[in-house]
């Protein structure tokens, strides 16, 4: 039972605009009404008239007029006795205008995963007005997103109007179906259509971890994915590639000539991604005949082109000198080393230059020695690019 205490201040007959919160939703509630006394004649009839709304978290409001039942003490004399010979008839309340159409739209419609999407319900009667306040429930009946959008209850506005919007979660291409549900009204099907892939979230290069000698180049790609790890596609072209303590080329490769490990940074649209890159110093094992190694000193013939041979254990490429090397200087010739002659020469018209013999494995600089240097001792000193040095020493006859 709800009877209407403080709708109405005491010392009046009447009050409106006057509200108060009774309680939550299934609770049985008395609220006391007290006002002045009014004198009645045999018969007379009077009415009073109240109303009470229930709003809804959604904001909606519901009309439950109709569940009132006054109390046996609706009214009192003016010792708080109940007047029985005054009969309560009502309560009396508008009827619902009941719904007779749910529809949803749009019919379909198509986004990339991990975006948004709404639907619109739109409640009308029989004679197409807009029903407003009417309880709407939504729910992905089948696709990608089945059972984890679903909404309600949501309350329609002034224009009979209610709308659902879920976002994508699942990640994959698909179509989910989504319906509305008012009372025993069920809307139409519509569907909402998932492509792949969706936004950019982030990119990865290749490869996340490389070793090279010190100053060759480690080629790199770069592929760019949405959130869900569906691929972009290559970006590598679209990439900027940088190295800390050393150079990248617009080509997608690096390099670096300290020794030690490097972080390589692709940026592509604002997204990064890191990798390794170690730097060691080349393998270099010594130099091939027709050279001999220190303390022997070579002995040939001042003017010629000499073949140093040595290997790298592999194709390094051809950027592995550091600049401007080799180079040679004069040394004090020792006349108790051992020595050897160089009995294999190069003749070349031309000046020093550098090769990779890739059946042999081995490199081979060509070096163009002066005719000037007859009767000295000069040391040839190949600095590679890793920053280490490799001496053989030479006594030049005419």
């Amino acid at each position: 039972s709800l009877s209407l205490a403080n709708l109405f201040p005491v010392a009046a007959r009447l009050a409106s605009g006057y509200q108060q919160t009774s309680g939550s939703s299934g609770e049985v509630q008395t609220i006391p009404l007290s006002s002045s006394l009014m004198t009645l004649a045999p018969h007379q009839y009077f009415t009073v008239m109240f109303d009470i709304s229930a709003y809804s978290p959604g904001g909606g409001s519901a009309n439950f007029a109709k569940t009132l039942t006054p109390a046996p003490d609706f009214f009192t004399d003016e010792n708080g006795l109940p007047v029985t010979d005054i009969v309560t008839a009502g309560p009396a309340f508008a009827a619902d205008v009941p719904p007779a159409s749910l529809a949803l739209t749009p019919a379909s419609a198509t986004n990339p995963v991990g975006t948004a999407q709404t639907v619109t319900a739109t409640v009308t009667d029989v004679n197409g007005a807009p029903i407003a306040d009417a309880v709407v429930f939504f729910t992905i009946t089948s696709g990608p997103n089945a059972g984890s959008g679903s909404s309600g209850p949501i309350a329609t506005n002034a224009s009979g109007v209610a709308e659902f919007t879920y976002t994508d979660t699942a990640g994959v291409s698909g179509t989910d179906t989504i319906q509305a549900e008012s009372g025993a009204l069920l809307s139409n099907l519509v569907t909402k259509t998932w492509t792949t892939p969706g936004a950019l979230d982030h990119i990865t290069i290749a490869p996340a971890s490389a070793t090279v000698a010190a100053g060759v180049p480690q080629a790199y790609t770069a592929q760019a994915f949405d959130r869900f790890n569906n691929s972009r596609g290559d970006v590598t072209g679209a990439t900027t590639f940088s190295i800390t303590d050393g150079s990248c080329t617009t080509g997608a490769s690096c390099s670096a000539t300290s020794l030690g490990t490097h972080t390589v940074t692709g940026d592509y649209l604002g997204k990064t991604a890191t990798a390794v890159l170690t730097v060691h110093g080349f393998d270099f094992t010594g130099f091939f005949q027709p050279i001999d190694n220190p303390p022997v000193v070579n002995v040939a013939k001042a003017g010629a082109g000499l073949p140093v041979k040595f290997s790298l254990n592999g194709d390094q490429g051809l950027n592995i000198l550091s600049a401007g090397y080799p180079v040679s200087r004069p040394i004090v010739c020792d006349t108790l080393a051992p020595s050897s002659a160089v009995t294999e020469e190069t003749v070349s018209s031309g000046g020093s230059s550098l090769s990779y013999d890739a059946v042999a494995d081995q490199y081979v600089y060509v070096w163009k020695t002066s005719k000037a240097w007859a009767n000295t001792c000069r040391q040839l000193i190949i600095r590679l690019s890793d920053g280490t040095d490799h001496v053989a020493n030479f006594r030049f006859t005419k």
